[in-house]
């Protein structure tokens, strides 16, 4: 494949990406976001997404300056959650941070240094019953309570508009039910791409880059599928684990409960091993293991230890 298309992007990228940060469809996203934005602001955008930082593994989906006055950073999620408010804090830090250095901006001086005003979107491709129009630090991490710090993300849903965001949620969903429909083949994904074609769905983009767009979802559906093989893996590990070590504790204090905390302590070991060899943030590791909300409590405080 490296042959027939030169993919400049790494394996954390996505179709998101890869439309937005064309220049063409990038302009089309400020007009969707702001109507009345004048020809010189579109001109002087510029993309800042955070392709990878080795130290801590920080990346985001989309990033981009309007001129010295905004900057807009981008998550395109299609499951829930609560998080995109710290993790949006994230990024804008580090955005800041290499603003000011780009810019030798004294910080310590009387002058306040001016900074990029953040705007925060999630795009949001899930189910449509989850109907949230914001997300705040405050409603989020914080539990209620209100401190100094705030961020506010803008969650975007599918609208009757056909906007490009529309259509970009239009494809993601279209690919998840004909992926659930026929799995994962290079043949489904050249339907998909058809299909969305037909339904003049992204028409233009999948004609023009139709095989790196392949491309791509066969890195990311199959980066998925290992995930999954993963975790599977280890939750059979994790079973077998627990069930040994409850059966030795259980002859000292009873065999149910030494199984009980047996099989916690294998979650555990399961869900650090995602976070390590995955990446995977504490609360996805949880959902991909099938650990439901409600029982969260009990695992997030001894993954802290």
């Amino acid at each position: 494949m490296a042959n027939d298309i030169e993919i400049k992007r790494n394996i954390k990228d996505s179709v998101f990406s890869a439309l937005f940060r064309d220049p063409k469809y990038l302009r089309e996203l400020c007009k969707v976001l702001k109507p009345d934005v004048t020809e010189a602001e579109l001109d002087s955008i510029r993309d800042v997404t955070i392709e990878n930082i080795l130290i801590n593994g920080l990346y985001n989906d989309l990033a981009f300056t309007v001129g010295s006055i905004t900057l807009c950073l981008f998550e395109a999620q299609s499951t829930w959650s609560y998080n995109i408010p710290y993790r949006m804090t994230s990024y804008c830090v580090e955005k800041f941070r290499e603003f000011v250095i780009k810019n030798q901006c004294n910080l310590y001086g009387k002058r306040a240094v001016r900074l990029p005003v953040p705007l925060f979107y999630m795009v949001y491709t899930g189910p449509d019953e989850i109907q949230a129009d914001t997300l705040t630090l405050t409603d989020t991490s914080f539990g209620g309570n209100k401190g100094s710090l705030e961020a506010e993300v803008k969650v975007i849903h599918l609208s009757k508009k056909n906007n490009i965001l529309d259509q970009y949620i239009k494809f993601t969903r279209i690919s998840d039910e004909q992926v659930r429909l026929h799995g994962r083949g290079r043949e489904n994904m050249a339907r998909i791409i058809d299909m969305c074609v037909e339904q003049d769905i992204l028409s233009e983009f999948l004609r023009a880059r139709k095989s790196e767009v392949i491309y791509i979802m066969d890195v990311l559906f199959n980066e998925e599928y290992a995930q999954k093989m993963y975790v599977l893996d280890e939750k059979k590990v994790a079973r077998e684990e627990g069930r040994a070590e409850g059966e030795a504790k259980g002859r000292a204090e009873g065999r149910a409960e030494g199984e009980a905390k047996g099989r916690i302590d294998g979650i555990l070991e399961t869900i650090r091993n995602l976070m390590v060899n995955m990446g995977a943030s504490e609360e996805k590791a949880l959902s991909m293991v099938g650990i439901p909300k409600s029982e969260w409590d009990t695992y997030l405080p001894r993954l802290a230890e």
